[in-house]
């Protein structure tokens, strides 16, 4: 089981820019993410449609607001071993690019409320 501990909001961060980091684990690691539509979708990875020669990254693709994207298995990416299923697709649409692409991971976890300054 994936171990978490909560997060707490610092005082002082609210008078500063801030930014919401949408964290989620792979493997013993918990990573995170400039919170930005869109992007969370529980469940999708169980409709990913893997399709023949694909690279070996490529979990497959599904459906999101309307159209297919690419979703990668980060843990394939990243060359570690899933502590339990990856069942989860976080859509993520990186700057510059209108097409977003789908992780698939093991689990979601808290969306703290970080200084920009930290976060970047």
């Amino acid at each position: 089981m994936l171990s978490q501990q909560p997060t707490t909001r610092q005082e002082g961060v609210r008078q500063q820019a801030t930014v919401e980091l949408a964290t989620f684990a792979v493997g013993e690691n918990w990573y995170a993410t400039a919170r930005s539509p869109p992007h969370r979708g529980g469940g999708y990875a169980l409709h990913c449609s893997r399709c023949p020669k694909t690279e070996s990254w490529c979990a497959g693709y599904l459906m999101f607001a309307g159209e297919p994207i690419v979703v990668a298995d980060l843990a394939r990416v990243l060359g570690t071993t899933n502590i339990e299923t990856a069942r989860t697709v976080i859509a993520i649409r990186a700057p510059g690019h209108a097409r977003p692409f789908g992780l698939l991971v093991e689990a979601l976890g808290d969306i703290p409320e970080v200084a920009r300054a930290i976060a970047s």
